[in-house]
């Protein structure tokens, strides 16, 4: 009697311990477009964190964008500093640029002036004041050498002023690309340099959550299994990208799954994406799937 009233109880046990079992949770990842195709998502890590890892997550992600920040403020600071620099060398070039164009205009004057020295008229013939002609001949042609020689000299000169010219132009329009440039880069730094958006907050996770190790991961049919009990104090989190014309779309699942759960299944989809307003600088709020 002892012995069948053992056998039955043992039997009651098992029953009522197998019936407080949790059951696997099984899941699916996927993505329905806007022209109503469905996407299964494989190889999707899925992370099923406690309250320690979902802590140190939030931390990592702030301390992340906290760098990312200040890099961007450093990335400011240089171009402004490259800007200016840029700025003061054009400045340099375009007044060195004058000063020898201005050389250059006044060596030309200067050869203008110098060929009107020359006489309009040649003296011509005239027996009845040969003496008178000869010295006006004489001195005639002696200012067309101090002319002719001159005219060497400043037109070497003009040469060489031009070369100094087209030098310093060259300079300017040196000077003039790499300050374009540095306002390209300064104006670039300043747009970046605002409140991170959705997707850079999702490239931030994706490359943090590898430091953690996965629960599981995705099938080719985008289909999980949780073994693990699910606990209210545990976050499942997951993140997934896919490629839409040139642009990656991020997804991102983050929150509690609820202590009752529909035939143990939990899909992962457009419906219960994290809202973009619950993850920001500061870290992310789950949510109840």
């Amino acid at each position: 009697m002892n012995r069948l009233f053992s056998f039955f109880f043992t039997i009651a046990i098992v029953l009522i311990l197998s019936g407080c079992q949790k059951k696997p949770v099984n899941g699916q990842v996927f993505i329905v477009t806007q022209g109503a195709e469905s996407h299964k998502l494989a190889l999707v890590p899925v992370y099923y964190l406690n309250e320690d890892n979902i802590k140190l997550l939030q931390e990592k992600l702030i301390a992340e964008v906290k760098a990312l920040k200040e890099a961007r403020a450093k990335e400011v600071e240089t171009a402004a500093a490259n800007l200016k620099e840029a700025m003061n060398s054009m400045t340099a070039c375009s007044a060195a640029f004058k000063v020898a164009k201005d050389k250059e205009t006044e060596i030309e004057a200067a050869i203008s002036a110098n060929t009107k020295r020359i006489p309009p008229h040649k003296p011509t013939p005239d027996p009845q004041f040969a003496e008178m002609l000869a010295q006006q001949i004489t001195e005639y042609y002696k200012i067309v050498g101090e002319v002719e020689a001159k005219d060497d000299e400043l037109k070497e000169a003009l040469n060489k002023q031009s070369s100094l010219v087209d030098a310093a132009e060259i300079q300017l329009r040196s000077a003039k690309t790499t300050l374009d440039e540095h306002n390209s880069v300064h104006a670039a730094a300043l747009a970046v340099n605002t409140s991170l958006s959705f997707d850079e907050l999702a490239g931030i996770l994706e490359g943090i959550l590898p430091q953690f190790t996965a629960t599981t991961k995705t099938d080719i049919d985008g289909k999980f299994t949780l073994s693990d009990a699910v606990s209210n104090k545990r976050v499942l989190v997951s993140f997934a990208k896919r490629m839409t014309g040139a642009k990656w779309e991020m997804y991102v699942w983050a929150g509690v799954i609820p202590a009752k759960l529909p035939n143990n299944m939990l899909m992962l989809s457009n419906d219960n994406l994290l809202p973009k307003d619950k993850l920001t600088e500061v870290g992310f709020t789950p949510s109840e799937f």
